[in-house]
Order: C-alpha cells, then structure tokens, then sequence
C-alpha cells in the first residue's frame, strides 16, 4: 500500500476544515423546525378553551305552578345538552299554585325573597292553571270568575308581579298557557291568556302564545304531533299538562327570548 505524502495529508485536512462550517450551519438549520415544532402545542390552545376565566353564568329563575314545571324540565335540558354554562337555571315551581289563592302560596312575597335571594337577570313566569273557575276576594268583596271587575284585579296580580321583577332589574317573559281538552276549562284558560297578554304589551315585556305553538291553526287543543313518521306526545293524558315534546317547545321559545348577552343559538 503506498504510503500518503505529507502534502496530501495537509490537503486533506484542510478540506475537512473547509466543510466543517457547512455541516456545522446545516446542523443548526435542522434544529430550528425541531425547536419551533416543541413550543407549538404550548402556543395553541384547544378549541373552545377560554383564554381567561369566563364570568360568573346569567341566573334565569323560572317561578309558576306545575306547567312551568314542565317547561323548566325541558330547559334544564337544553342548557345541559347545548353546553349553555353562561346560563344558570333556577327552578321554582310551585304545584296546585297561582295568583287568586294567596292562603295557600303568595307569589308576589315569594317572588320577592327569591329576587333578593338569586339576583337573576331574567324572570320566566307561567302560571294560572289552578286560577280558572275561582272567584277574587278583593277588599270584602267577592269578585266572580271572569267578569270585567275580576279581570281588572286579575290583571293587577299579573302587573304586580312583573313590576316586582323589573324593579330588581330583571327581564320579565311571560309565558301563555297552552290550550286544554275540556271545553270549558279551555275558555277560562283563553280568557286568562288575554289577561296575561294585555298586561305583558302594558309593560313592554315578551309574551309567548303557547296556544299558536301547541294548539292547532284556531289555537285548540292538540296530543300529538307528527315527526319523522312518528307520532310523539306533546301534553301528558290529563288533557292539562305537558309532555317532555310540547315543555322543550315551550323551552325554546323561551330561551329565544333571552337577553342579547344571553341568547345563543338555540338548536332543534
């Protein structure tokens, strides 16, 4: 084997030296991906992940007899199954309850601890299920169902408890109530829902017709509905209250009725 001459050993090693800062630059360049990919994920954060702590969720307080109860089923529901966390619900329905019998529940004074009590930015309000048929004492005298003396003082309860919200700074919705099978029990609740309208226009407060979205094209009493191709309850077989379809209608309609800052997109 020949043996390598000095001069050649030189060149040699001076060409290693004039490719050491090529190599040394290509190491470096290679680097700067690796290093910018490992600081990634600590820069992006996951979708829908708040960049700082979100503010405190707005109170809707749904306060009425058993039929709110089963509107604020639904919306329980829907707050739950939508990720709605800017919204609290609070339920505080009382059964066999109203505005005529004031003995066994008084709204206006439980309202108004709730009020002080929760703070909610809105007031959902559906009652007068159990006030069809009963007659109003009112300063000694006896007011009979219907007539134009007990639809004024009738209506004064609903104002009063509007009123009572709105001072607290609350949004008020007044909810209607939905048509019921048996005749006459139908045309009470009707000349109720007028009572209800009438009050909520004098206040500039959102009313929902319950009748034109569970009754028929007349606003009459409607079990079921149609969909998909299959038949699906919208009130419970008292002919009174509501199945979990009609509540999540009504719910619905209620959440569309928020407050700007409160409403979202409410889906099917």
């Amino acid at each position: 084997m020949p043996a390598l001459s000095i001069e050649s050993m030189k060149t040699d090693t001076l060409k290693k030296i004039a490719l050491l800062p090529l190599l040394l630059s290509g190491l470096c360049m290679a680097a700067v991906p690796q290093q910018a990919q490992s600081r990634k994920p600590a820069l992006d954060q996951p979708a829908g992940t708040p960049a700082m702590p979100s503010a405190a969720p707005q109170r809707v307080l749904a306060v009425g007899d058993s039929l709110m109860g089963g509107v604020a089923q639904m919306l329980a529901w829907r707050i739950k199954r939508d990720g709605r966390r800017e919204l609290q619900l609070l339920d505080r329905h009382k059964l066999s309850s109203g505005l005529v019998n004031r003995k066994f529940y008084d709204w206006p004074a439980q309202l108004e601890r709730l009020l002080a009590e929760h703070k909610p930015a809105t007031v959902l309000i559906m009652l007068g299920g159990n006030d069809a048929g009963m007659n109003i004492r009112d300063n000694g005298r006896t007011l009979s169902f219907g007539g134009d003396a007990w639809q004024d003082a009738y209506r004064q309860r609903v104002s009063a408890m509007i009123d009572l919200a709105k001072s607290r700074g609350a949004r008020v919705v007044w909810l209607g109530l939905p048509p019921m099978e048996k005749a006459d029990y139908n045309a009470q609740i009707q000349l109720q829902n007028r009572v209800y309208a009438q009050a909520a226009r004098e206040a500039g407060i959102p009313y929902i017709d319950s009748a034109s979205l569970l009754g028929d094209d007349k606003g009459g009493y409607v079990a079921t509905l149609s969909e998909k191709g299959k038949t699906v309850n919208l009130r419970a077989k008292d002919g009174v209250h509501l199945a979990p379809r009609g509540g999540d209608i009504l719910a619905r309609a209620a959440l569309a009725k928020l407050p700007p800052e409160q409403v979202a997109a409410v889906s099917p």
